[in-house]
């Protein structure tokens, strides 16, 4: 089942930076434990909401043996995490002071943006049932509601013909009816006003000529909250912010309002920020710079609440387990015996018998196999042979012809043989070059004839092959009494199996028993 990622959700190194756990633990001061339990919390809450990794840590802090209730959780990591799970603090943008004299347009509306179709429509039959005597009404409502939606409809002569769903019935829903007609089919108050006097053409110019006698800032097609200063050049500063000037923040607003909903998004839209800059302004406040200050303000009982929700819904993932039900459940952590196996095989790791790349007997001292856990190396110390251990095959190829064609091929097999040095390989490949394959009795299968009808019969050809070893033996062995790995690995493969088996349990990687000695 594929997971499902939130617009709240970060990654756990980010609710570190932001301070929702700590880097020490109260009731340890050993290196090892105190990071590889802090990386295993984050592990647990790699990319989940805020609230889930506060608790889990303040869990942890508690040590071994702790089944805290979610009361006694309550601290300045959960109170923290709060404004995060309850989108009071966004990822967003902040607007930083500046000295410099900016220009800014008279107006103390704060309207979002409006997009409307400013084409030119013969749709004035399908007008909204607007009456006319309330219409400085009705455009004063949509003001304070900042409703951008319903005045791109106003403004939107397209969507007058489309239906009357996204007509009149619109400003209905929006609690706007008391500025209509009591006869929802008669707009001809509205269709007068709008006209041009020549045809029934109406464009979003028109509306927007009307609606302007209204407000006290310029609307414009597409554009921000208003228009360009009087030098036509600056735009207002609070209406439409130089964007340069912005920078990212986890930011919050005065009254503290919800900034985000927690929706479902997609693997790519994760850690996208939650708040554009068209949505931050002078009262947009950085988090960090009042960050003490809330958490001493915040509601306990609000905060208690989010931390039931996430405690459930851990339990239900498998992050915590829940020790007992009712009033006052208590959980704890889960990962106490992992933490001690793991801080183990850290200090046998760090505890080295020898030094690194000491050599004894051909053998080498090695990191061997290398994992890491949270930022901390865990070797496997090996001894492994300084130069590779390799014996050698002489294999022949037998010349054949195809029965389709005249083509000439060879089978390939290596002779039962196993030498231990490549000049005792090569040797023995000459000598079986020497010898004379032709019958004295007999014709060989497959021959060829040249243009001046000579001869020749395809002999079969010999090569000598390398074969690399892999052996290792472990780092705590006394490699003083091992033979050289060459030596060791010949006589694993010249004796019976009783002596591969005495030499192959003093290694830890094992070559294959490549040879057989059989009674009969």
């Amino acid at each position: 089942m594929a997971k499902i990622y939130f617009n709240r959700y970060r990654p756990a190194d980010t609710w570190e930076q932001l301070g929702l756990i700590g880097d020490t633990l109260l009731f340890t001061d050993d290196e090892i434990v105190t990071q590889q339990a802090i990386g295993y919390t984050k592990h647990l809450c790699k990319y989940h909401c805020p609230m889930d990794i506060a608790v889990v840590y303040s869990m942890l802090n508690r040590g071994e043996g702790a089944t805290p209730t979610a009361k006694e959780l309550l601290n300045d990591y959960t109170r923290l995490a709060y404004y995060f799970e309850s989108g009071k603090v966004a990822d967003g943008w902040w607007l930083p002071p500046t000295e410099e004299e900016l220009y800014s347009c008279s107006s103390d509306v704060d309207f979002p943006k409006v997009d409307y179709d400013d084409g030119t429509y013969s749709n004035l039959d399908k007008s909204p049932p607007i009456d006319v005597s309330k219409l400085e009404g009705l455009i004063t409502a949509i003001l304070e509601k900042k409703d951008a939606t319903t005045m791109g409809y106003l403004l939107d002569a397209y969507n007058w013909e489309i239906s009357d769903r996204q007509i009149w019935h619109q400003y209905e829903n929006q609690g706007y009816d008391e500025f209509l007609m009591a006869d929802r089919t008669d707009n001809a108050d509205f269709k007068a006003l709008m006209s041009n006097g020549e045809n029934d053409n109406v464009n979003a110019d028109k509306v927007l000529e009307l609606i302007q006698q209204y407000i006290p800032f310029t609307m414009k097609a597409n554009s921000d909250w208003c228009t360009r200063g009087d030098d036509g050049k600056d735009y207002c500063e609070r209406h439409r912010p130089n964007n340069d000037r912005y920078e990212r923040h986890w930011v919050f607003k005065d009254g503290l309002p919800v900034l985000n909903e927690n929706y479902p998004v997609s693997h790519y839209e994760r850690g996208k920020v939650q708040l554009h800059k068209n949505q931050c302004h002078e009262d947009t406040i950085k988090f960090e710079d009042h960050k003490r200050r809330l958490i001493e303000e915040v509601d306990d009982k609000l905060v208690l609440r989010l931390m039931n929700k996430s405690l459930t819904r851990m339990v239900k993932r498998g992050t915590v387990q829940q020790v007992s039900h009712g009033r006052g459940r208590m959980f704890e952590w889960t990962a106490w015996g992992w933490l001690e196996n793991i801080r183990t095989r850290i200090l046998a790791s760090n505890a080295k018998q020898r030094k690194l790349d000491d050599v004894v007997n051909g053998w080498i001292y090695t990191k061997g196999n290398t994992t890491m856990s949270y930022g901390m190396e865990i070797n496997d110390h090996d001894w492994k042979p300084v130069e590779a251990v390799k014996w050698w095959s002489v294999k022949i190829s037998i010349p054949y012809m195809s029965n389709y064609g005249n083509s000439v091929y060879t089978e390939e097999t290596r002779l039962p043989h196993m030498f231990f040095t490549e000049e005792s390989a090569q040797q023995y490949a000459d000598t079986l070059r020497q010898l004379d394959f032709n019958p004295t009795d007999g014709v060989a299968r497959y021959r060829s004839v040249s243009k001046d009808f000579d001869v020749t019969t395809p002999s079969p050809t010999f090569s000598v092959k390398r074969h690399g070893i892999d052996m290792s033996v472990d780092g705590i062995a006394m490699i003083e009494n091992y033979m050289p790995p060459q030596e060791m690995f010949k006589q694993m493969q010249s004796g019976n199996k009783e002596q591969y088996t005495a030499l192959v349990q003093q290694l830890r990687s094992k070559p294959e028993y490549l040879t057989r000695m059989v009674s009969e």
